[in-house]
C-alpha cells in the first residue's frame, strides 16, 4: 500500500479496487485573498452566523495549513483532464486512515457531532430555517466511522444534498422517496432503511449522508472525487427525478489557484448560507454567510480560491457554469477572483437522465479537456 503522510487535510479516497486520492498539507499559510467574489445573489437574509468567533478563527487556523489532494480530482467517464494523484489505495474494500488528520477527522465527528443521528421532523424542518441550519450542520461527509471506505469521495452529492436541504428540505424527502425501491437500495438494509426515514419525513443528517451514498454509487463516478462533469449529471438525475421539486442552488468547487489540477472540494451556497460538508474542530458542517463562505472554500489551499461555479437554475433545466481557474492549451493557468475566466451556458433538451446541451459559451478559450461537458463526438453535449 502506498502511504503519503500529511500533517492535515480533507482528503479524497476510493473503494476497493478503485484508485483513491487524499490531500496534501503544506506548512505554508495560505491568507484568505484581500477581495473574494461577490455571494451568489443570496435571496434571503439569515441569523446569526453558526459559528463563535473563537471557533471559526482556530478552524481558519487550521484550514490554512491545508494544501488540498481533495474530493473533487479533474477526473470523470467523459474526459480527463490533468494527471491525476493516485496517492491512497484501498485494502479489502476498507479505507485505511493513514493520516493523523483522517483519524482526527472521524474522531471529532464521532465525539464531537451529536447533531449526526439526531432526529428532525420534516414539518419543522420546512418552516423553521433555525432547526434547518442546525440539521445541515450535522452533516458532515465524515461519519465517525473509521471503517467506512466512502467518506472522504462524497463532499460532491453531500454538498448538492446540504444545498437542497437548506434551500427547500421537502425536496430531499421527495428524492428519497423515488430511490427508496431501487434495487440496490431494497436489497441494503441499512440504506433501505435510512431512505424509508427519510421519505416518511422522520430523518438524521446521518441519513442524508447515507442518501449522498447511494446517489454516489448509483449515478456518478467519484472513485476520484465528483469532476464537475459528474456533479452536473447528478444535478441532471435530481432534475429527472423532481421535475420542478429540484430547488435552485448554487454549487462551488473549490482549488489552489495556482495548481488546479492538484484536486478539489466541493461546497454548496443556498438561502444565504455556504455550507462545507467537511468536518470542522466541532466535529459539525461549517455553515457561514456571505463572503466569509468564499473565503473559507479557498481557505482549504495554498493560494485557494473558487474553481468552478454551477448554479442550477429553472428546477435544473438550465446551468450556468462559471470557471475562475483553468489552463488553455499551452498549460498556462488563468485565474481571477473577481469574475469567471470562462462560463458556459447549458440547457437539458430531454428528459433522459443527465442530457445537457451547450447554448453559449464566454471568455477565454480553455484546454477542451478542461471545459466541463465535453464528449469527443460532440463537444456540446453531457452524455
Amino acid at each position: 500500500m502506498t502511504t503519503l503522510r500529511t500533517a492535515s487535510a480533507p482528503r479524497s479516497v476510493s473503494l476497493a479496487p478503485v484508485v483513491m486520492t487524499m490531500e496534501v498539507s503544506a506548512p505554508a499559510k495560505a491568507a484568505a485573498p484581500a477581495s473574494v467574489p461577490t455571494p451568489d445573489r443570496p435571496t434571503t437574509t439569515t441569523s446569526t452566523p453558526v459559528r463563535t468567533a473563537s471557533a471559526e478563527s482556530a478552524h481558519s487556523a487550521m484550514l490554512m495549513q491545508r494544501h488540498s489532494i481533495h474530493a473533487g480530482l479533474m477526473q470523470s467517464r467523459i474526459t480527463r483532464s490533468l494527471p491525476e494523484r493516485d496517492d491512497v489505495k484501498s485494502q479489502g474494500g476498507r479505507v485505511s486512515l493513514d493520516t493523523d488528520e483522517d483519524a482526527k477527522a472521524e474522531e471529532r465527528v464521532a465525539k464531537g457531532n451529536t447533531i449526526h443521528g439526531k432526529t428532525f421532523t420534516g414539518a419543522t424542518l420546512q418552516t423553521d430555517l433555525v432547526a434547518r441550519k442546525e440539521f445541515v450542520s450535522g452533516m458532515t461527509q465524515v461519519d465517525g466511522d473509521k471503517s467506512t471506505s466512502i467518506d472522504t469521495r462524497t463532499c460532491g452529492p453531500m454538498a448538492l444534498l446540504g444545498g437542497m436541504m437548506l434551500k427547500d428540505p421537502s425536496s430531499v424527502q421527495k428524492l428519497a422517496g423515488k430511490l427508496k425501491d431501487d434495487k440496490r437500495v431494497k436489497n441494503d438494509p441499512a440504506f433501505r432503511q435510512a431512505l424509508e426515514r427519510i421519505h416518511s419525513g422522520k430523518y438524521s443528517p446521518s441519513d442524508v449522508r447515507t442518501l449522498a451514498e447511494v446517489m454516489s454509487r448509483k449515478y456518478i463516478n467519484v472513485s476520484n472525487g465528483a469532476s464537475t462533469d459528474e456533479m452536473m449529471k447528478l444535478v441532471g438525475k435530481c432534475r429527472e427525478m423532481l421535475g420542478n421539486d429540484m430547488p435552485d442552488v448554487v454549487l462551488h468547487r473549490y482549488s489552489s489557484t495556482k495548481d488546479p489540477a492538484g484536486g478539489s472540494h466541493w461546497q454548496a451556497y443556498a438561502n444565504g448560507i455556504e455550507y462545507d460538508p467537511w468536518p470542522g474542530e466541532d466535529g459539525k458542517a461549517v455553515l457561514t454567510e456571505g463572503n466569509k463562505g468564499l473565503a473559507h472554500g479557498g481557505g482549504h489551499y495554498t493560494d485557494g480560491g473558487v474553481h468552478t461555479k454551477i448554479f442550477v437554475k429553472e428546477h435544473g433545466k438550465k446551468l450556468t457554469i462559471e470557471r475562475y481557474t483553468g489552463a488553455d492549451k499551452s498549460g498556462k493557468v488563468h485565474t481571477n477572483q473577481q469574475k469567471p475566466v470562462a462560463t458556459y451556458e447549458y440547457e437539458m433538451k430531454d428528459w433522459f437522465g443527465y442530457n445537457y446541451t451547450r447554448t453559449a459559451t464566454t471568455g477565454i478559450t480553455l484546454d477542451p479537456k478542461e471545459e466541463p461537458g465535453r464528449t469527443e463526438t460532440d463537444p456540446t453535449v453531457v452524455v
